[in-house]
């Protein structure tokens, strides 16, 4: 029997392949179920290996692109109808990602790290979060409603604690790796109070993306060296399907004093239609209005080029002020989208196969050194968060945050080691 995963993947996406395709347009929940195949496939070929790309982005994959599906499928939403041309693209989407995707599992030990970068990491982490204090109580005292207020009416100081927030998440993320590497305990107290200033900056903000990303890098270093087991991980899952969108409730809570509606019986509901709704439904939008191939591969370049450079263009804005022009509500867009846009079949296809090269590269470098294994972690959260955005909200970050601020950190080290030993 032949036990290369690579063969079990390529079985799943001829079986997903064969339901999906041979379906009914109205056979949604076949349709559903063929790419929720290749997601759980993908997770048992690399034993629910939590920091194997296998295992962390077709889940997140599939809720993100089914998610709208699901909720038609449910008769609890329609107001943008339903094409099983969707969930086609997202199936030759995933399919393309995993198929480029490393099979192998890697072996992880500990580096020789410097005690000096532990304490660079430190000292600007400690730094970052004072300022995201002092931020906070600016917020409060000066009334703020929600996020489009606070980036509306807020001045220099508050715009740049927005950008500290990552800064205080890759320094955490060092600082616990470096920690692990050296096989020191993890102080509680350390984790509480960073877990507590950007929960309290996210739920205050509504920028639950900080939250759930430092979270996400948390149980993954964990994962690393074997402090998290496999069913605790799994047994975390039912709990972060409750926790989602009982965040939701106190969003902007601290701010306005207003809590959202939280119904335990709508539970479902409640969970795909905040987070999980958005790509599915603008893939559906774009279909509908007979998008393919609407931009051109200007989509993918604006991506690289705004990254430096302002160019008064961003495919998310396009989406949102082409359909949702007298909404003043932000409403994502959709990875599958872009290269829908970019062109059709082709596009989504060539798209998807820089992420899953991206993702291979990152993987397979991230035993080199600390710096990418950082950059790797980090991308984590980016990656899965981007499947409702588009590639420049993957790249920007990547270039900005992940590999210049890790590689700051990671030099500053070596040179204040290499003077000492002078």
């Amino acid at each position: 029997m032949n036990h290369n995963p690579k063969f079990y993947i390529l079985i799943s996406i001829i079986v997903s392949g064969f339901i999906i395709l041979l379906s009914d347009e109205k056979q949604v929940s076949l349709h559903i179920l063929a790419i929720f195949i290749l997601a759980v496939t993908s997770c048992v070929v690399v034993k629910f290996d939590f920091y194997h790309p296998m295992c962390w982005y077709p889940p997140f994959f599939f809720l993100y692109s089914c998610g709208y599906a699901i909720l038609y499928a449910l008769n609890i939403t329609a107001q943008y109808g339903y094409s099983k041309k969707s969930l086609v693209y997202s199936w030759i989407a995933l399919g393309t990602t995993i198929l480029v995707f490393p099979s192998n599992r890697i072996s992880y030990t500990p580096l020789k790290l410097e005690r000096d970068n532990l304490f660079l990491i430190e000292l600007v982490l400690n730094i970052s979060l004072l300022l995201s204090v002092l931020a906070m109580y600016n917020m409060v005292n000066r009334g703020f409603l929600n996020k489009a207020d606070i980036y509306d009416n807020s001045g220099f100081f508050l715009n740049f604690i927005f950008k500290i927030q990552y800064l205080v998440i890759i320094a955490f993320t060092y600082s616990l790796y470096i920690r692990l590497c050296k096989n020191e305990k993890i102080s509680i107290v350390w984790v509480l109070k960073t877990f507590s200033v950007v929960i309290a900056f996210s739920m205050l903000t509504g920028e639950r993306n900080y939250m759930f990303q430092i979270i996400l890098l948390f149980i993954a270093c964990l994962s690393i060296y074997g402090k998290l087991s496999k069913k605790l991980i799994l047994m975390l899952i039912p709990v972060g399907i409750v926790l989602f969108p009982l965040s939701h409730v106190y969003k902007y809570y601290f701010l306005s004093g207003v809590k959202n509606v939280f119904k335990i019986n709508n539970l479902i509901f409640t969970f795909l239609d905040g987070e999980f709704v958005s790509a599915g439904r603008n893939l559906q939008i774009l279909i509908s209005n007979n998008c393919e191939g609407l931009i051109g591969i200007k989509a993918l370049t604006n991506d690289f080029v705004s990254t430096f450079f302002s160019t008064n263009f961003s495919i998310q804005l396009w989406f949102n002020n082409t359909f949702f022009a007298h909404s003043s509500i932000g409403y994502g867009f959709t990875l599958v989208g872009e290269g829908y846009v970019m062109g059709g079949l082709k596009g989504v296809f060539f798209l998807f196969l820089i992420i899953g090269l991206l993702v291979r590269i990152l993987y397979l470098y991230s035993v080199k050194n600390p710096f990418y294994m950082i950059v790797y972690l980090y991308m984590i959260p980016l990656f899965i968060y981007t499947i409702r955005a588009d590639f420049g909200n993957l790249i920007s970050p990547m270039l900005k945050y992940a590999v210049l601020g890790g590689g700051i950190m990671y030099i500053l080290g070596k040179i204040r080691v290499r003077y000492e030993a002078a």
